[in-house]
């Protein structure tokens, strides 16, 4: 899919959005928000299976910076 905004006018509408994230006004989360995290403690690791599913992601990062190494 083609980008129907030129360049000019993509980084006009970032340099927009980025202005909105760093001054605009706060949203208010409910207190709750985060009850859907694991709270389960396993092996002292809070949070145990939220925190060690990024296992996953942590190796496939590792594995595509070797991959990047061999490249010229």
């Amino acid at each position: 899919m083609d980008n129907p905004l030129t360049q000019r006018e993509t980084s006009l509408a970032a340099a927009v959005l980025g202005l909105v994230a760093l001054f605009g006004p706060a949203l208010e989360q409910p207190a709750d928000y985060h009850a859907f995290a694991d709270q389960r403690t396993l092996a002292g690791i809070p949070h145990a299976l939220d925190v060690l599913s990024n296992l996953a992601f942590a190796s496939w990062g590792w594995a595509g910076l070797r991959l990047m190494r061999r490249l010229p």
